[in-house]
């Protein structure tokens, strides 16, 4: 019930929101136990846990594009940490995280060779919630809010597949994003290993 109305939750409390985004994707509900779908003595419905788990999860997904228009900082904070554990278990990368700058400020980024397997159009929950990121950046023309989205995601040390989708976006937006990045470089490795 409650990832159904993240968006709302978002509205009056968007910490808690991102903590909700945050704990729902770390924990993980394998359980076959059977719940009720409902009351009905005529026609009794019944699931179990990890598919209502499953359910939650991707009402979370969908709701992310409304909860990111309307808390972007918390959004991407709450998206960060869900991809970064998503990369480490997913597609574990064995290398160490590479030396980045942007601007004067070092960051990194942990390769993770997305370029084989992030496609736009994965049905993965955290990749949707990565696209809609991009989609987000790519229409925001606002440079200082760009700039700041750029350093929060910098901030945190996220793995290539977030910033191969920034420079996907700068791409696509240059007038804000692509400024905001243009200063973005490695002198070990190319971005998006």
């Amino acid at each position: 019930a409650l990832a159904g109305h993240i968006a709302t939750i978002a509205t009056a409390d968007s910490t808690f929101a991102r903590d909700a985004y945050i704990a729902a994707f770390q924990y993980r509900d394998t359980s076959m136990d059977a719940t009720s779908m409902g009351d009905s003595q005529i026609l009794p419905m019944h699931s179990h846990r990890k598919q209502d788990y499953d359910l939650g999860i991707h009402l979370l997904a969908q709701h992310y594009p409304a909860v990111l228009n309307a808390h972007p900082a918390e959004a991407i904070d709450a998206l960060l940490t869900i991809i970064d554990a998503y990369v480490r278990t997913e597609h574990k990368p064995a290398d160490e995280p590479v030396r980045v700058m942007l601007h004067t400020e070092e960051t990194a980024l942990l390769p993770d060779y997305s370029s084989i397997w992030d496609e736009i159009g994965s049905h993965d929950h955290p990749i949707v919630m990565l696209d809609a990121l991009q989609q987000f950046l790519e229409r925001n023309t606002d440079a200082e809010a760009v700039q700041e989205y750029v350093r929060q995601i910098a901030f945190r040390r996220p793995p290539a597949v977030v910033w191969r989708r920034l420079l996907l976006a700068g791409a696509r937006q240059p007038n804000a994003l692509g400024v905001a990045l243009r200063s973005l470089r490695s002198e070990e490795r190319r971005v998006g290993k």
